[in-house]
């Protein structure tokens, strides 16, 4: 500004004029005022940028470290199923050639679903029920009578989102821990109701909440493994429970949906 003045004077033969004691001060209390607000606004807006992209990076660095605790539990799910199948397949070789055979072709189809959505979040209600239609067909080998399922399925749009094999980890829980260890069998009950903007999915199933027998064969991952993921997946606006009654198990998951799957 004192040098536009300067200049300006120059031209009319005033530069005196600028240089005044009364002149210096009264430019300096005027000027003054606006030099404070411009330099509050510079670290201000200096202060909102920094802050701004600290919190990008943060968000970055939460979205990276969910997306890689999302691939260990995907990651868990073939193993954990493989684990339980083989050990099925192994005890029916010796007992029934064909029906191993018949469980080695419906496992491959379990598992061509499972690696095709292994990278994925979500995949469509009508992709999950098909995987848990195959998993059932491979438990009805080996349990024959013993498993009787009941699906009770009111859904208006099958292309709505859901996480994958997570219907299907908790059938394989109800028939590994309750059905199969219960005299025998008994129903397994998949209830799925879409209700509007939410999925309420319950499965029943004979059965007690012990822990698991030192002679288990499972992993115990399905069930941590349900909860960590809709935990990550919606933020606590998803909710599962497992309640006992009357010597009956019932699993519920409350799902709220999100998107559509095509």
């Amino acid at each position: 500004m004192f040098s536009f003045l300067f200049f300006y004077f120059s031209l009319i033969g005033k530069t005196h004029d600028i240089f005044t004691p009364n002149m210096f001060l009264s430019n300096l209390v005027g000027i003054f005022p606006m030099v404070i607000i411009w330099s509050i606004l510079y670290v201000a807006i200096n202060y909102l940028i920094r802050w701004k992209q600290s919190e990008i990076e943060k968000l970055q660095l939460e979205t990276s470290l969910k997306d890689a605790q999302m691939n260990t539990l995907i990651g868990q799910i073939n193993p954990h199923f493989m684990f339980n199948s083989l050990n099925n397949i192994r005890g029916l070789m010796l007992e029934d050639v064909d029906k191993a055979r018949d469980m080695v072709t419906l496992l491959s189809k379990v598992l061509r679903h499972s690696l095709a959505s292994h990278k994925k979040n979500f995949i469509s209600i009508k992709e999950e029920l098909e995987i848990v239609e195959n998993f059932l067909a491979l438990a009805k080998i080996q349990l024959e009578n013993r498993l009787d399922y009941q699906p009770h399925i009111q859904v208006n749009n099958w292309d709505f989102a859901i996480p994958p094999m997570i219907i299907q980890m908790m059938v394989e829980n109800a028939i590994k821990h309750g059905i199969s260890e219960v005299k025998g069998g008994g129903v397994l009950s998949l209830s799925i109701i879409e209700d509007g903007e939410k999925c309420h999915i319950q499965m029943t199933n004979p059965g007690a909440l012990d822990k698991p027998s030192r002679t288990s064969t499972s992993t115990g991952v399905g069930l941590e493994n349900i909860q960590n993921r809709v935990q990550l997946l919606y933020q606590g606006k998803a909710h599962f429970q497992l309640t006992e009654q009357d010597g009956l198990v019932t699993a519920t998951l409350d799902l709220p949906i999100t998107g559509l799957v095509k």
